[in-house]
């Protein structure tokens, strides 16, 4: 037995089952595998081929759709597989025979209202075993909202991935980021960690810091004197900035002293 060196380890990724365990659908598949193969139609080929497809590539079609696709003279039978969604900008619908996997409720009821009929695709395979006159009908398969951002590159026209506001977290600046932490609401962003409020001599150089820095200190009001981590990750770019220029300048040891003598002896 030789081994095909060119395509070593390569399976086909084509289906020939659907991945679904519905039993309806798997009777549908026995059936029409059984038509394709007796048949000489290639219709039957190209239904069982759709029903090996997965939800995403059988989008629905509308009740709209059909009826821009259809031609009035003609009585052909429309054949979806897939899902006849409602389309309620559509005031008139037109009589139309349709055999779909399934119908909405709305979908269904404005169909039968205007005289037409809706078929599952047994009944279809009953009426027309090798697809005559009848018309296949697919939906738009790339206008899901994921389907906007794929492909991102320059002059492409895509969506941005986006998240919360747009705004990099790396990339606030010391004003912007004082502005947000002495603001009425402040983003926690997808830190939910709680941390204690520090303790000891640390406690008291964050407060200095934070305090002659802009900001109002650490938020006292939660219960248990906690603080979130946003908050500290927000207000520490613009710490680190102030407090070294204090060092520089020789200043930050001596105003830290003074807090903490204020803050440990009392008045």
């Amino acid at each position: 037995m030789g081994i095909d060196l060119d395509n070593h380890h390569v399976r086909n990724t084509h289906r020939k089952t659907p991945k679904s365990d519905n039993v309806y659908l798997k009777l549908l598949v026995k059936l029409y595998r059984f038509l394709a193969r007796r048949t000489e139609s290639s219709f039957n080929k190209v239904v069982l081929r759709r029903l090996f497809m997965s939800r995403i590539n059988r989008p629905p079609v509308s009740i709209s759709r059909i009826a821009a696709q259809t031609d009035k003279e003609e009585k052909r039978t429309v054949v979806v597989i897939g899902t006849v969604t409602d389309d309620n900008r559509l005031l008139t619908v037109p009589k139309v025979s349709v055999a779909a996997l399934r119908f909405t409720a709305t979908a269904r009821a404005r169909i039968l209202a205007a005289g037409g009929e809706v078929l599952t695709l047994d009944q279809l395979a009953l009426r027309a075993p090798t697809g005559s006159n009848t018309v296949l009908l697919r939906g738009p398969k790339n206008s899901r909202e994921a389907v906007k951002h794929f492909g991102f590159g320059p002059h492409k026209h895509k969506v941005r991935n986006t998240r919360g506001d747009n705004v990099s977290r790396t990339n606030i600046s010391t004003t912007e980021t004082i502005r947000r932490v002495q603001g009425t609401q402040v983003r926690e962003g997808s830190w939910t960690q709680k941390v204690q409020r520090f303790q000891g001599l640390n406690g008291l150089i964050w407060e200095v810091l934070l305090r002659t820095s802009g900001f109002a200190g650490l938020d006292t009001s939660r219960k248990g004197g906690e603080m979130s981590m946003g908050y500290l990750r927000r207000a520490g770019s613009a710490v680190q900035s102030l407090a070294y220029e204090y060092y520089k300048k020789m200043m930050v040891s001596m105003q830290i002293g003074v807090v903490i003598i204020n803050q440990l002896v009392p008045p």
